[in-house]
């Protein structure tokens, strides 16, 4: 009889055990799923074009601004810098942000 109760409670324990695992995650799962919705709308390109150009003040690169290094490959360009005096302040480069 010891053994018998012994194993309903602990069949009874196990029960209460798998039903919080269970909840738990469900709410791990929810919690993955809203991550990743908020991952893909921080890379979208749009929105970080945004924030370059309305946050940061970054504009694209005048086309003389850009050349093709001899080590680069051919789809790779560079932006060239150019002097500046202490008066112009140089605009950031979105494209020179970028990767």
């Amino acid at each position: 009889g010891l053994f018998a109760a012994r194993a309903r409670f602990e069949s009874r324990e196990n029960g209460y055990r798998l039903e919080q695992l269970d909840r738990e995650k469900q709410q791990l799962v929810e919690a993955n799923r809203k991550l990743r919705l908020e991952e893909a709308s921080l890379v979208d390109p749009r929105r970080i074009d945004w924030i370059a150009r309305n946050q940061l003040g970054m504009t694209t690169l005048a086309p003389n601004q850009m050349f093709r290094g001899p080590d680069a490959g051919a789809n790779a360009l560079v932006a060239q810098s150019q002097p500046t005096s202490d008066l112009a302040m140089p605009s950031p480069s979105l494209a020179a942000a970028l990767p």
